[in-house]
């Protein structure tokens, strides 16, 4: 366990540090005492887990952010390209060379491909793996695809042209008369969903990602459990989905008590969340109350 510190306030536009969220707003407040008895030491520790549920919303706020960004410029270069006409043509033997170089250009794209409305693959930037069925008609992101027929995020699963775990990012294909006429769609990797927030400055044991809002886990920072693209048999994870938005304190998948902040994220009918272990904060606060008795 990390020996937390109170350190010296500073806020950077551009890299906010996770430790001093945490530690000045779980201590900065704290009174210093005279006596300190059980029931002060106890007070405090009230006060450390109020603080740090702020700390922990502000980052999960920060999360959501990032990553909804990066969905929002994929969803950009979809909404685009559904408008160019060669894509509109839905034509198999007019492919848009721009699809290769969305490919080349985005590191994080595993394809770029578009369908009719049964979900046979017109274009793809890759070729079909071996083996690779057509048809996708039957694939969970396109039939949600199809009842929404807007943007859409999918869960994630192991894509089997490029062998990488992705998470289908989908978006129609209107022709000139506005008919609905294909699905344009990026298999995005999920790693590319990590924030990228300073995980470093977080207390050992901490976790952070994204659930869909039916349950699915989409990404987090550590998967030692394996549960990306399941719905984990946990009490934090069922209330995290439930919850949707707020704070709570509850027992993760790997025995762990966190304090968790969970933030929504509708655009994607997503949750971001991060939860750092309880007896770190029950530490931080009892050690700060003993150094001022």
């Amino acid at each position: 366990m990390k020996t937390l510190r109170l350190p010296v306030w500073a806020l950077r536009r551009k890299a906010i540090s996770i430790r001093a969220h945490l530690l000045v707003l779980v201590l900065a407040l704290a009174v210093p005492l005279v006596v300190t008895t059980g029931d002060e030491i106890f007070a405090q520790m009230q006060q450390a887990v109020l603080q740090t549920k702020g700390a922990l919303r502000t980052l999960a706020k920060t999360m959501a952010g990032n990553t909804g960004k990066k969905i929002g410029n994929a969803r950009q270069t979809l909404e685009r390209l559904a408008m160019r006409p060669l894509v509109q043509a839905m034509d198999p033997t007019r492919c848009d060379p721009v699809l290769a170089d969305l490919v080349n250009l985005n590191p994080e794209y595993a394809n770029v491909a578009y369908t009719d409305l049964q979900g046979n693959v017109v274009c793809s930037a890759l070729p079909l793996a071996a083996g690779e069925p057509g048809g996708l008609g039957n694939a969970p992101w396109f039939q949600n695809f199809l009842q929404s027929r807007g943007f859409a995020v999918g869960q994630p699963f192991r894509e089997p042209t490029s062998g990488k775990w992705v998470s289908v990012l989908v978006a129609p294909i209107w022709n000139a008369q506005r008919e609905l006429v294909g699905a344009v769609h990026i298999p995005f990797e999920i790693k590319s969903f990590d924030p990228n927030i300073p995980s470093d400055d977080l207390p050992q044991g901490s976790r952070y990602g994204f659930f869909q809002n039916d349950g699915i886990m989409v990404w987090r920072n550590l998967d030692p459990e394996g549960v990306i693209g399941t719905r984990p048999n946990a009490d934090a994870a069922r209330r995290i989905v439930a919850l949707r938005d707020g704070e709570f304190e509850s027992l993760a998948i790997d025995g762990v008590v966190r304090y968790f902040s969970v933030v929504p994220m509708p655009e994607v009918g997503w949750v971001a969340f991060v939860g750092v272990p309880a007896n770190v904060v029950y530490a931080a606060a009892k050690q700060h109350a003993m150094a001022t008795s």
